[in-house]
């Protein structure tokens, strides 16, 4: 149980711990933290491997562009990566932008993405399902967001997208 309450502890909440534990509690404490953040290192999700679908991605462009039928597909065959360098080709938003709106909670930026580049709802809905790896979405799931999306205008996602490239060209800018 105290593993437990350490491994959820905030960083204040620890150093309170550590600040009011005996010195001999002190070095336990710092043991099963210790503990706790190799076990989260290793089962930390690994971080995806872009450079074979920057690849492949490019060589569809060089061969008559990339479009939505590609995101489509790449979506429906759960081709992640592929479908995230689509995306950013496509957006002009960079991969690992993108890649975090994977991990993101919400729907909310990849339903902007689709919208921003006028994505139908099949290949929106694509896209989401693939982020679960999923072959597609549950119904009562995807008529919410479907409700979501259809009220989304493709001049307000667009207006996001603007402002998330900008956000972008600062940051790399220094």
């Amino acid at each position: 149980m105290f593993r437990n309450l350490l491994a959820r502890a905030t960083d204040a909440v620890r150093k309170r711990l550590l600040d009011s534990a005996q010195p001999n509690t002190q070095a336990v404490i710092n043991k099963i933290l210790a503990e706790i953040s190799q076990e989260v290192e290793e089962t930390a999700v690994p971080k995806r491997d872009y450079s074979a679908a920057k690849r492949l991605v490019m060589a569809m462009q060089k061969q008559g562009g990339v479009a939505a039928a590609n995101i489509l597909q790449l979506a429906k065959t759960r081709k992640l990566e592929e479908m995230v360098v689509a995306l950013s080709l496509l957006t002009a938003i960079p991969v690992d932008v993108i890649d975090r709106f994977l991990d993101d909670p919400s729907d909310d930026p990849l339903l902007l993405l689709c919208k921003a580049i006028d994505l139908d709802w099949n290949t929106a809905a694509a896209v989401l399902a693939a982020r679960f790896d999923m072959p597609q979405l549950r119904e009562g799931y995807a008529d919410e967001v479907n409700r979501k999306y259809r009220k989304l205008t493709t001049s307000s996602a667009q207006r996001v997208l603007r402002f998330w490239q900008a956000r972008e060209k600062l940051a790399a800018a220094g």
